[in-house]
């Protein structure tokens, strides 16, 4: 019965690849042209004043991620009440995305005086002392309940995983001394690099997958699907790393040399080959240690998918696990350890 369950989820990935390659390269294309529009803003159409300024540190990249976190959130909360959880969804949902915009809006001196560590930092330290603030508010509302510990838990995990680990990729799109034309792709490089590695380890772990990898938390993962994603993501990083420039014409928009792939690739060209390497493979296994930890909740859910909404993948928390987790770290390697933004 084993071997036949196995050889039946085997034909199932295989029938369903060709599904999830195309929603994945669609997905792909429409990040690529609002990472181009975001880029094109920034660095031609950029008008004076404070829309200038706000175009300029970044204008559709956080709307556009501002938009994936409400719809997760809300894919969340359906989660967390399925498991028996009873989150405070309208703080949850809110406070992410004020913790997710922080950096936008302290780039564009819409809040505090720049970008700065110290200043935007102490930001974020603001939005999560009013977070706890406003959830210990509801929950003495709520009263004393046989869950108050798990749900006020609940509410702060939602905050943290759906607002404050994910601006860190709108920290990359705003961080200063970055040109915001080359903030913009170097968004778009971090997901490449990221995503890749769930497109390496699907397509190895379903060939050639043979020892499960967390067997309680994800059957269908295997120790042959994570090697695989790692060397996808080391050879996108190392690609980026390697190509030469390209310059395209784009007569209508009277722009030279706006797509520069130089340009594009910026913050990766700045690494040397080891940091590279280390930063494809990094990308990979924290987006890994993501996706295992999203089946954590869905299975605690006794949910297949977060929702319905892509075929071939699920929801949004099912194409945003990955790089929730590894844009904190993609934040650090760049900015305080190797420092080549």
């Amino acid at each position: 019965m084993g071997g036949s369950g196995a050889g039946t989820l085997l034909r199932w990935k295989i029938d369903n690849m060709p599904q999830r390659f195309f929603y994945g390269f669609l997905t792909i294309a429409i990040l690529f042209c609002v990472v181009a529009t975001d880029s094109l803003l920034a660095d031609v159409w950029m008008p004076a004043g404070v829309l200038g300024d706000i175009c300029g540190r970044g204008s559709l990249i956080p709307l556009v991620f501002a938009v994936l976190i409400l719809a997760g959130g809300w894919e969340m909360v359906r989660l967390m009440r399925s498991a028996g959880l009873r989150p405070h969804a309208g703080i949850g949902i809110v406070m992410s995305l004020v913790l997710l915009l922080s950096p936008w809006l302290c780039a564009t001196c819409l809040v505090g005086t720049g970008l700065g560590d110290l200043d935007g930092m102490r930001w974020q330290l603001v939005w999560l002392a009013l977070t706890l603030i406003l959830t210990m508010t509801a929950q003495l509302r709520r009263g004393v309940t046989d869950n108050a510990i798990a749900d006020v838990g609940a509410t702060w995990m939602m905050v943290l995983y759906l607002g404050f680990l994910p601006s860190f990729a709108v920290w990359l799109r705003c961080y200063p001394g970055v040109p915001g034309f080359d903030a913009a792709w170097l968004v778009l490089a971090f997901l490449l690099i990221t995503k890749a590695s769930d497109i390496g380890a699907y397509i190895v772990g379903t060939l050639f997958g043979a020892h499960k990898l967390l067997p309680a938390v994800s059957p269908a993962k295997s120790v042959e699907g994570a090697v695989g994603g790692m060397a996808a993501s080391i050879l996108v990083a190392l690609g980026l790393y390697k190509v030469l420039f390209l310059s395209i014409d784009f007569n209508l928009l009277a722009v030279e040399d706006v797509m520069s792939v130089g340009r594009m690739t910026s913050g990766i060209r700045a690494m040397e080959m080891w940091q590279v390497i280390v930063f494809g493979g990094l990308m990979s296994v924290s987006g890994q240690v993501g996706d295992l930890f999203e089946s954590v909740l869905k299975r605690a859910a006794r949910q297949k998918d977060s929702a319905a909404i892509i075929p071939g993948y699920g929801g949004v928390l099912d194409l945003i696990d990955s790089p929730v987790l590894a844009a904190p770290v993609a934040w650090f390697l760049m900015t305080v350890w190797w420092d080549v933004l």
